[in-house]
């Protein structure tokens, strides 16, 4: 979940919630489709997907609707929740999956400062929540050099650098746009976590 929050630049409950058939991994134009019942403005959102965040959606287990992680069971037997642990709900226990995210970055963190020659006892982690994901996606792709009505379409957010005649009158969905702000920014992701075991 904490992967797709971050290649996808989601809402939390969007990413928790998701299923399956909201999500067309076939062909040349992969998306996922985050339905208006869902999507926090209310609006339909189609968020691209590049090839990084289709092989975390890809390794996610298929689970059944007991609860067992399946790899030979017939369709009708399967949860159609993405990421689930039981089958019936959609992931939840965000406090507790977060802390045990923090304690490992602080075991990577002291392993660093050791290869240094620092003080172990010295390192800590700053704060941050699961919507800083968010952020840091906007931030991201804004960096890259994607204008901020495109990164902000991307998220599906609807504050909104457009405003008056011009939100009346562009109806343009960025489709094309956001696939480029976002493939990019998976990329960066990819080559900073292959940089990063290759440095271990």
């Amino acid at each position: 979940m904490t992967k797709l929050l971050l290649l996808t630049g989601q809402r939390r409950n969007e990413v928790a919630h998701a299923e399956r058939k909201e999500f067309n991994l076939a062909g040349n134009d992969q998306e996922w489709v985050v339905p208006s019942t869902r999507a926090k403005n209310k609006k339909e959102h189609y968020v691209p997907l590049a090839g990084f965040a289709i092989e975390v959606i890809n390794g996610i287990p298929r689970v059944s609707k007991d609860g067992e992680v399946k790899t030979d069971a017939k369709e009708r037997e399967l949860s159609g929740l993405l990421l689930t642990t039981n089958g019936q709900t959609p992931v939840s226990g965000f406090s507790k999956g977060k802390a045990a995210i923090d304690k490992e970055m602080l075991k990577v963190a002291r392993k660093e400062a050791q290869e240094r020659g620092g003080e172990v006892e010295d390192v800590s982690l700053d704060p941050w929540t699961l919507h800083d994901l968010r952020r840091t996606a906007a931030s991201g792709m804004a960096r890259l050099g994607h204008p901020v009505h495109v990164v902000e379409a991307a998220l599906n957010h609807q504050s909104g650098t457009i405003r008056g005649v011009a939100k009346t009158y562009n109806r343009h969905t960025y489709a094309e746009e956001k696939r480029a702000a976002l493939t990019e920014w998976t990329y960066l992701v990819k080559r900073i976590v292959e940089v990063s075991k290759e440095a271990s």
